[in-house]
């Protein structure tokens, strides 16, 4: 094998006479050096006439080349699959070991005294880093590869899992749980990457159906694993087991699994021939996108996904769903046990058999997904090529009554009484309707938010592992308090709760994506793309030569053009095919024409690159166009329907449009909004807009002043001064006290003008390029300075009027500051969030005092309860000063 070149091909190169080139077949690279070496190049490669004239301003455009033997998607069938069996394992033994724990946490709770509760957190927490990691792990493998990020996070998923054997106390082990879960969820993005690096999106579906099973069947193998070897040897054999399989893991991941990721390893390739020859080579992507920076990567892979999950109804919706799904599977790792163990006597081992009836419903669900692939194809043939993405919704609309069967018939065949076989049975449909759900939402969401793609499956990801990390930590008191059949009927409620969900979505279905804004954005950015293939030719024969000799980042040139014409689109994510696609006028879908199918020899990645048809991206690489953001105002919206109003943002001192500016839609049916802005509710707001713009000060001032009238108000009719009984529970209490009321108005008018400043500064300020940056960045400036400064203002002034010394003040101070800063995080910070993201700067004050008025309640109380327990200190220490009081004594002293 030969890794350099001749000057003299070189000079052939670059003068354009190609005979001269050597042009023997393609030589076979050994496997050992597809694993070692990601930028190994034979002389085929070299030799290759890459376009470019090899200098800073125009270097070698490096793609695959025809017949590429180092592109994953040119592997034979055998090697492919060997692969994806071995990611498949990757994947299998970290959803394992999060299960297995359960196995010895009866001997866990035994030998750190502890109760199931606290003991239970070694899997909810290992789950919780299921959420954490996969929002680092994705842009890490962007930059730097899937080889690299599976070698670093699998050693030290082995070492905690090693760590936790030996663990001293319950604490320790827990801690070494969660970071064992956050390192260990890379598998989670990778592994499908790695198949979606290798299979063209024809043939993906049975593989991703393949790898879809082994995150739910390692749960449930895990289980009577760990149940049989912590029965007879111990929760550290348990753990120990678990640190030597994912250390043979990690080794047959490092010395079997090459890199896959084709951006990455054409990255590589040029750097390679750079250094060979001299020349300056670049990948095509880093030539046509540049070169995604750390801050950026990050960036998107942490803000998008919450974009996309709070302000988009399908990612919501569907991604509850799964939630609630993967929830309730954790959750049976704590109600199984509960059922088989406790209530039929079974010992740790056999009572963790009957997950095997999960397992059989998964191995069908599999079985089903294979038949039912068909319909598809024959779908996505008849709108040629490009299935809409309701079409994967068949399925999970089969799956949706297939899980609150299984989930009911097991709580209620789960008494003593009746033949154990009733309730294992229940979880052949709870384990059939479970898979299938997974694969027909997150078939569905990357059909329907393609370029969003990886982000929606952030999003998922963090949702469905909150859900798994929660559910198992209320298991037990709710078998507890309810029994094990309403206890077990609760999950299968909430799945019922879930059934319209698939049948809205597959009928509605483009109805609700038209008027979601990134599912909106998706789809012109597939029409778009669409467009530009369709308006690319080539001229001549020499483009026509150029066009067969290159070759796509998703494979080589098809051997059938019929075939893979009719393959259509792989609605996944992946790079644009030209800047141009993805700037503002991704937003103009209604000018966009439908899309139908492509007959081209130009590549919707790279244009001109290979005869396919297919938008063959990867679901699982981050967000790499340049998406409008959605903080600003400047992305032209889709038009809005018939009487509905366009609004735009206003600033601070400018009146909201007047209804006259407002289409009222002839003939149509007015909208909530219309009502509202139309009604005595959008007059009152005009005015006070137009008071506030003339009078800022003064309306703030009088503002503040209401909002602390009525605070205080309510306040003494539920908590009376004086100790009496509240007024609605019959008492009389201790009266109104205006001296009270004139004490709390001062505060208010004092602080009025400061706090509207503050609000002020906060909406100049902190403005950054992604929306939910900013919000979250205001949000945590709010709680940290605005928070504790302005609650001791109003302890400290109260205590002070009422004619308390200093000391008093600062034990009132010590007492009541700490309790209202914890409990404003439970309530502010989603009203500050709120505020900042719906409501215009000059309704903000006023909205926040509304809020204010049950807050303004809470505080007064807070301030009484306060002033009660210092003057409790005082009795109490002049008891104490007191030489041996008798209990009547004492008991007089008291209650005076």
């Amino acid at each position: 094998m030969v890794f350099g070149a001749t000057m003299a091909q070189f000079k052939a190169r670059e003068a354009g006479d190609l005979s001269k080139v050597e042009s023997s077949a393609h030589r076979k690279i050994p496997y050992w050096r597809l694993v070692a070496d990601q930028g190994v190049v034979t002389q085929e490669i070299v030799d290759y006439p890459y376009p470019g004239s090899g200098t800073e301003e125009d270097p070698y455009s490096v793609t695959w080349i025809p017949d590429d033997p180092r592109n994953p998607m040119t592997f034979s069938n055998v090697k492919k699959w060997s692969i994806t069996i071995l990611v498949a394992i990757a994947t299998l033994a970290v959803a394992l070991v999060s299960s297995a724990y359960t196995g010895g946490m009866a001997e866990i709770q035994a030998e750190f005294q502890v109760d199931s509760e606290v003991a239970t957190l070694g899997v909810s927490l290992f789950v919780l880093g299921f959420a954490v990691g996969p929002l680092l792990w994705a842009p890490l493998s962007e930059m730097f590869g899937r080889q690299v990020v599976f070698f670093g996070t699998y050693m030290a998923l082995t070492a905690f899992n090693c760590g936790s054997a030996g663990s001293k106390n319950i604490w320790t082990l827990i801690i070494l749980r969660f970071f064992a879960g956050s390192f260990g969820s890379s598998p989670f993005t990778n592994a499908g990457g790695v198949i979606a690096d290798m299979f063209t999106a024809k043939n993906r579906g049975v593989a991703m159906s393949m790898f879809a099973v082994a995150p739910f069947l390692g749960p449930v193998i895990g289980p009577i694993i760990g149940g049989f070897l912590g029965m007879n040897a111990g929760w550290r054999w348990v753990m120990g087991f678990l640190g030597a399989f994912s250390g043979a893991v990690w080794i047959m991941g490092t010395v079997l699994v090459p890199e896959t990721y084709a951006p990455v390893l054409l990255r590589r390739r040029a750097e390679r021939l750079s250094k060979i020859s001299g020349k300056v080579y670049r990948s095509q992507l880093d030539i046509e996108q540049g070169k995604m920076s750390p801050r950026d990567a990050f960036a998107t892979a942490l803000s998008r996904p919450w974009i996309l999950l709070f302000r988009e109804p399908i990612v919501f919706l569907l991604s509850l769903y799964m939630a609630i799904v993967y929830g309730t599977l954790y959750m049976l790792f704590a109600a199984y046990p509960i059922v088989f163990q406790f209530v039929r006597g079974w010992n740790q081992g056999v009572g963790s058999l009957p997950f095997l009836g999960i397992m059989v419903g998964m191995l069908l669900a599999v079985a089903y997904n294979f038949i039912d692939n068909r319909r598809y194809v024959k779908t996505q043939a008849k709108h040629g090529g490009f299935a809409p993405p309701e079409s994967r919704l068949p399925p999970c609309m089969v799956a949706s009554i297939a899980i609150p069967v299984g989930l009911f018939w097991f709580a209620w065949t789960n008494y003593p009484s009746v033949h154990w076989m009733a309730p294992v049975a229940a979880g052949v449909p709870f384990g059939f309707g479970m898979v299938l759900v997974f694969l027909g939402i997150m078939s569905y969401l990357i059909d329907t938010y393609t370029i969003f793609a990886a982000s929606v499956l952030a999003a998922n990801s963090v949702m469905r592992s909150v859900f798994g990390a929660v559910f198992p930590l209320f298991t037990t008191y709710m078998y507890e308090d309810l029994g094990i059949h309403w206890a077990s009927s609760i999950p299968a409620f909430l799945a019922v709760a879930c059934v319209p969900f698939p049948f809205l979505f597959y009928k509605y279905g483009h109805t609700i994506r038209s008027r979601c804004k990134f599912a909106a954005q998706s789809e012109a950015f597939m029409r778009k793309m669409v467009e530009q293939v369709k308006t690319t030719t080539y001229d001549g024969a020499a483009d026509d030569e150029q066009a067969k000799r290159t070759a796509t980042y998703d494979g080589a040139a098809d051997e059938e053009p019929k075939e893979t014409d009719v393959e259509g689109y792989d609605r996944t994510e992946a790079p644009a095919p030209s800047r141009a696609v993805s700037d503002g006028s991704l937003s103009d879908v209604e000018e966009l024409p439908t899309m139908q199918q492509i007959r081209s020899k130009a590549s919707t990645r790279t244009v001109g690159s290979h005869h396919a048809s297919a938008y063959d991206g990867n679901p699982y690489d981050i967000d790499l166009i340049t998406t409008p953001n959605p903080a600003s105002n400047k992305t032209t919206p889709p038009p809005p329907d018939a009487g509905t109003p366009a609004t735009t943002p206003s600033p601070s001192t400018t009146a909201p449009p007047s209804p006259a500016t407002i289409p009222a839609g002839s003939g149509s049916r007015r909208t909530l909004r219309q009502v509202i802005v139309q009604g005595p509710l959008g007059n009152l707001g005009r005015a006070y807009s137009r008071v506030q713009a003339r009078r800022p000060y003064a309306t703030q001032l009088w503002s503040s002043v209401i909002v602390y009238l009525c605070g205080d108000l309510s306040a003494q009719y539920f908590f009376p001064p004086g100790g009496g009984k509240p007024v609605q529970q019959g008492g009389g209490g201790g009266g109104y006290d205006p001296w009270r009321t004139l004490r709390h108005l001062t505060v208010g008018a004092t602080s009025s003008i400061p706090s509207y400043n503050w609000f002020m500064f906060l909406h100049h300020n902190f403005n950054f390029t992604s929306k939910f940056l900013s919000i979250l960045t205001k949000v945590c400036v709010q709680q940290a300075v605005f928070t504790p400064v302005f609650n001791t203002y109003f302890f400290s002034v109260h205590s002070l009027l009422s004619g308390a010394s200093l000391e008093e003040t600062w034990e009132r101070l010590k007492k009541a500051l700490p309790v209202s800063i914890v409990n404003s995080c439970k309530l502010w910070p989603g009203v500050t969030a709120f505020s900042f993201m719906y409501v215009a700067p000059q309704f903000r004050n006023i909205f926040s005092g509304c809020i204010a008025v049950g807050w303004q309640t809470y505080l007064s109380w807070l301030n009484q309860k306060a002033a009660r327990e210092v003057e409790a200190a005082e009795v109490a220490a002049e008891l104490a000063s007191i030489s041996s009081p008798s209990p009547v004594e004492a008991s007089i002293v008291l209650k005076a």
